[in-house]
């Protein structure tokens, strides 16, 4: 994402930025959203005006100043797992391991072994 940027339907992206969008708007102060993605140093501030990026910005947590303006950031999906192949198959074996009951009516379990991060895991 980057000062200027809105979704495109042309765009590979599109979902991903659409559901962080939603995301956004339902979570975001105003026209400000504080991020703090993996790898950054400083945690960062985007400032919208309307569907399109304004401005993105370091900012300090402590005094909530804007420091300098950043030209682009690229944000990846991120999870709190990993989802190969290896971790799902440890996954469904722990499962069924600790839980008791027929695993495959259960929805999560029925996803994780098709691959699927069920929806709303992120949050």
């Amino acid at each position: 994402m980057k000062p200027g940027s809105a979704p495109s339907s042309r765009s590979r992206a599109t979902s991903t930025w659409r559901r962080w969008w939603r995301t956004a708007n339902t979570r975001g102060r105003g026209g400000l959203i504080d991020l703090f993605p993996m790898g950054s140093a400083q945690p960062l501030r985007v400032d919208l005006f309307d569907d399109e990026i304004d401005s993105i910005r370091t900012f300090d947590p402590d005094t909530q100043r804007s420091l300098y303006p950043v030209p682009e950031v690229r944000l990846l999906p991120g999870r709190e797992f990993p989802m190969d192949e290896e971790a799902r198959t440890r996954f469904r074996n722990r499962w069924r391991e600790l839980l008791e009951g027929d695993p495959t009516k259960s929805r999560i379990y029925k996803d994780m072994g098709a691959g699927l991060a069920t929806a709303g895991i992120e949050y």
